[in-house]
């Protein structure tokens, strides 16, 4: 659950900043700044998005760090859950709570980006989350 919270959480953060945006601009409508919110938070999560015409690769890391925050946290309150008989450890709460972020992610990559254009960043975006969540779990 802490992992599809985060992922909403992060969009919920994105898409608020493109709102407030819109708020102050004079054109566009608001389902443009939810899509350009939406397209931002993909950006943080390394999928390369189109906004217009042109093409975007760049990772705002910033948005990333917040969401990798928020993961190591979720992950720590995870840990804290098991309990002494149970087999779970660190790197299985790391990889599950990352998984289950990640899913609507790639769901919303699908619809809206191109998930693959650049798997580089893609892939060092998802090694940072993964980090963060064993960081957070294993403290």
């Amino acid at each position: 659950m802490g992992g599809a919270a985060t992922a909403l959480a992060s969009w919920i953060l994105c898409a608020g900043l493109a709102v407030l945006g819109w708020l102050a601009a004079d054109s566009g409508s608001f389902i443009d700044a939810i899509g350009f919110g939406s397209r931002l938070w993909l950006l943080g999560n390394g999928v390369g998005v189109r906004i217009g015409a042109t093409p975007v690769t760049l990772v705002p890391w910033g948005v990333t760090a917040v969401i990798a925050l928020v993961i190591s946290r979720v992950a720590a309150k995870s840990a804290r859950h098991v309990r002494s008989d149970q087999r779970t450890g660190s790197t299985l709460i790391s990889v599950v709570t990352v998984a289950v972020y990640l899913a609507p992610v790639l769901a919303a990559a699908a619809w809206l980006g191109e998930p693959w254009q650049v798997p580089g960043r893609w892939a060092a975006v998802v090694a940072v989350l993964v980090l963060a969540a064993f960081w957070g779990s294993s403290r």
